[in-house]
C-alpha cells in the first residue's frame, strides 16, 4: 500500500483536515508559502506561491473575524474585570492568538 502524497489537493475520498488544507495553494495544490510567512500575512496583501507562482492571499472575513474576536473580548473583559492585572495578560495574549489563528485556520484563496 503506497502512501498518499501530503500535497495533493484532498479529493472526496480523502479529505484532508482543515489545519492541513490551511496552507494548500488553491491553483496547485502544493504548499504556497511557510506557516510564518502566512501568520504574519496582511489580508489584503497577495503573496505568489512558491511552487506555482499564482497570487494567493488569505480570506478576509476569516481573517477580520480573528482580529477583531480577540478585541472584542479585551474590550468587554473591561467592565467584567475592572481594570485588573489580567487585562495586560489578555493583551499579550491578543496577536498570539490572532498570528496563530491566519497561520492554522485562515485558508488560502485566488486573488
Amino acid at each position: 500500500m503506497t502512501k498518499p502524497n501530503p500535497y495533493e489537493p484532498p479529493t472526496e475520498d480523502r479529505a484532508a483536515p482543515r489545519i492541513a488544507r490551511a496552507n494548500i495553494c488553491p491553483h496547485c495544490g502544493k504548499p504556497a508559502m511557510s506557516i510564518l510567512r502566512k501568520a504574519f500575512m496582511d489580508r489584503r496583501k497577495n503573496v505568489s506561491c512558491i511552487e506555482c507562482g499564482r497570487n494567493v492571499g488569505v480570506s478576509e472575513m476569516r481573517s477580520l473575524v480573528l482580529e477583531l474576536g480577540p478585541l472584542l473580548l479585551i474590550i468587554a473583559s473591561l467592565y467584567v474585570l475592572e481594570y485588573s492585572h489580567w487585562i495586560w495578560v489578555l493583551l499579550l495574549l491578543q496577536p498570539i492568538v490572532t498570528h496563530s489563528g491566519i497561520a492554522y485556520l485562515v485558508p488560502l484563496v485566488k486573488r
